[in-house]
């Protein structure tokens, strides 16, 4: 019921960042911050906002700084009401997925299976503009409804157009195991968040309590093909705990 059919291994997955992580220091400084990214070794990054720039000059931005976009953040009214106006982003800045990272609790108040199925309306939509589609989770969705993790009807109700990227923390922070989702969701969980922390406290991955060694390989027998690292809240300097974080990820064998 989860897993997709048919899919081709990953065996090895790039790794990128989210965006979101840095949006401070990219406010003040948006091209040396970036440029610091490409130096640390990234080359894939996932977008949430255009910092004040039209989709053109952010382009620019992440090609100055040998950076390649390979998925949006957009919240569900900009994929449900302004498809067009985030597909041509999309388009500019030349991404494969837009993501949803987040929902309102309305959304899913009709139940998780419902939701699922709205899901599979926006892929449809998302798909005829030549896009991927995904979700993000965070710790609610696996709150139980009739005694069922959310997460669990979610999946079950989404068509396989629907993919998922799954947040590792979170996941691990409501209480479950990273590692298992990823089996359970193999070759539709194209994209995973690789975020790390301890006591409640979001740290640069390999600094916190998660198994990476176990989500590594997870993550790639499902066939992830981009690890995505974030960190929500930096505990210091946000472009230290990427260049950390990558640094730890690089030396466990995650190909950049």
């Amino acid at each position: 019921m989860h897993s997709r059919k048919g899919f081709v291994h990953h065996s090895r997955m790039h790794l990128g960042v989210q965006l979101f992580t840095l949006r401070d220091v990219m406010d003040k400084d948006l091209a040396g911050t970036l440029r610091k990214v490409g130096e640390a070794g990234y080359r894939y990054v996932e977008t949430a906002g255009l910092h004040g720039r039209t989709p053109e000059e952010f382009r620019r931005e992440l090609d100055a700084a040998g950076l390649q976009a390979v998925a949006c953040h957009v919240g569900l009214p900009e994929v449900e009401e302004r498809l067009d106006e985030n597909a041509r982003i999309a388009e500019v800045l030349g991404v494969e997925w837009l993501v949803v990272p987040w929902i309102p609790k309305e959304a899913y108040e009709g139940g998780w299976a419902k939701f699922g199925e709205r899901l599979g309306v926006v892929a449809k939509n998302v798909i005829a503009k030549g896009l991927k589609f995904g979700y993000h989770n965070h710790a609610f969705e696996f709150e139980p409804e009739n005694g069922v993790p959310g997460y669990e009807l979610l999946w079950q109700g989404a068509p396989e157009t629907v993919e998922a990227e799954i947040d590792v923390y979170w996941a691990q922070h409501a209480g479950h195991d990273p590692a298992n989702w990823l089996r359970r969701l193999a070759g539709r969980v194209p994209l995973a968040h690789f975020k790390d922390g301890r006591d409640g406290t979001m740290t640069p991955v390999g600094e916190g309590d998660l198994d990476w060694p176990g989500i590594i390989a997870a993550a790639k027998l499902a066939g992830v093909q981009y690890a995505i690292v974030e960190l929500d809240e930096c505990p210091r300097d946000p472009v230290e705990c990427v260049v950390a974080s990558y640094n730890y990820l690089n030396g466990l064998g995650v190909a950049r």
